[in-house]
């Protein structure tokens, strides 16, 4: 999963994107780090981070490449196409998952919107590949045939968040703002 974002702080939890099903995962700023997250379906969880501190601009006209990759054996995190945290071995097992559906800006805890992320989010797109393996430069908002969910909030307009990967993952804007 990766995110094109601009946030305007740092401080607290600001859930990105978050997925949910047989895996869950979750891109988000926490506590001034950057954080992707995994948790299997046997209830394995591995995690990598970065201090958010040197690594984010708070300018919402600036907006940043996050990139969470999962391979099922190794999880890693980029910004701005440079790999900042890597990990191969799980930290703990939960016994459930927090989200049973997909959410960008948000996540729902306990079936309620929670979480939200403060700032801009330019699009999203999931991939059913692990499409950086090394740091990489130009990193596009398009689709390809590696593509589950492509959202791209240049629309600005209307409660549809149209899923342009073509494979009708559609969404709906729910209490959010349209930035010109």
């Amino acid at each position: 999963m990766e995110a094109w974002i601009a946030p305007t702080a740092i401080n607290g939890s600001h859930t990105i994107f978050a997925c949910g099903g047989e895996m869950h995962c979750s891109l988000y700023v926490f506590v001034g780090r950057l954080d992707f997250w995994v948790t299997t379906k046997e209830g394995k969880v591995f995690e990598a981070n970065v201090e958010a501190n040197d690594q984010l601009p708070l300018d919402p006209k600036r907006p940043i490449h996050l990139a969470g990759v999962w391979d099922e054996k190794t999880i890693q995190l980029f910004v701005q196409g440079r790999e900042r945290s890597a990990a191969g071995a799980p930290l703990a097992r939960v016994p459930g998952l927090l989200n049973t559906a997909g959410t960008i800006g948000t996540q729902r805890l306990g079936g309620e919107p929670a979480v939200h992320f403060k700032g801009a989010i330019y699009g999203v797109r999931v991939s059913t590949s692990a499409r950086y393996a090394r740091d990489f430069t130009d990193a596009e908002l398009t689709a390809d045939a590696d593509t589950l969910a492509l959202y791209d909030f240049s629309e600005r307009q209307g409660e549809k968040l149209g899923d342009k990967s073509g494979k009708n993952h559609h969404g709906k804007i729910v209490k959010a703002e349209w930035v010109k």
